[in-house]
């Protein structure tokens, strides 16, 4: 088997969404300030992150934006939790996180359009099947969500409970299937499997299948340098995977 951005069975999605995510900002951050082009432009790159927080703290802005397809005038609401979405959408791609210091710096200005513009402040442009996600995540992931949970998701300050809260009210309003006993035990296996993360991934990053393979007794893990969310493509993994199964 290939498994390529390991999601474990009990994985609680919505509780470490957040803090998967933001770990992904903080390698975005780091690699801004190591690398001499990014950093002379957005020297003050986190500074700039916290400052559009902040001013979100104090409630949504609204602005009407050209509509990067249609270039027709288009109002969108933003909010401090909507502003974290948008951020962390775009991470799942290298390239669209390439965007990011630019956008972020024009976000402190006062500027939403570019990060909008990257598809994630428009309604109706969603490349998500939500109906399919909620029956997944409502039913496996969020009735498992304790109270502890719950602590450890408010210690993490870009999201904190804000995806949990948005969770619970949808799966609240959602039909949702019933588990067989033992669902959330891990899957143990001595067949040969190739486990493939992403270093930058912010939602299934490295830690997850470094969790699988603790019960995978003839497994190998490679993590993939400058890759997101889905490795199959990045440079020489194609020939990787072809030698795997040889």
């Amino acid at each position: 088997a290939i498994l390529d951005g390991v999601a474990p069975v009990a994985m609680k999605l919505p509780l470490y969404m957040g803090m998967d995510a933001a770990r992904a900002l903080d390698l975005l951050l780091e690699d801004c300030a190591a690398d001499p082009g990014c950093h002379a432009a957005y020297p003050e790159l986190g500074a700039e992150l916290q400052t559009v927080l902040a001013t979100l703290e104090e409630g949504p802005v609204r602005q009407t934006l050209a509509h990067p397809r249609t270039g027709r005038p288009t109002e969108v609401v933003v909010s401090r939790t909507s502003f974290a979405s948008s951020v962390r959408a775009p991470l799942y791609s290298p390239d669209l996180a390439a965007v990011l210091p630019l956008a972020i710096s024009r976000a402190t200005d006062g500027d939403y359009g570019p990060l909008s513009a990257m598809g994630v402040g428009f309604a109706g442009e969603a490349s998500l099947y939500t109906g399919m996600f909620l029956s997944v995540v409502c039913s496996e992931d969020v009735p498992a969500i304790t109270d502890a949970d719950r602590e450890l998701a408010a210690a993490e300050p870009f999201f904190g409970t804000s995806l949990l809260d948005s969770f619970a009210a949808l799966c609240g309003a959602w039909p949702r299937g019933s588990l067989p006993d033992g669902y959330d035990a891990p899957v143990v296996s001595d067949r040969p499997v190739l486990l493939l993360s992403g270093l930058l991934d912010p939602v299934t990053p490295p830690r997850w299948a470094e969790s699988v393979k603790g019960q995978l007794a003839n497994a190998v893990h490679i993590t993939v340098p400058g890759a997101g969310h889905g490795t199959m493509g990045a440079g020489c993994v194609p020939d990787l995977m072809a030698e795997f199964i040889e």
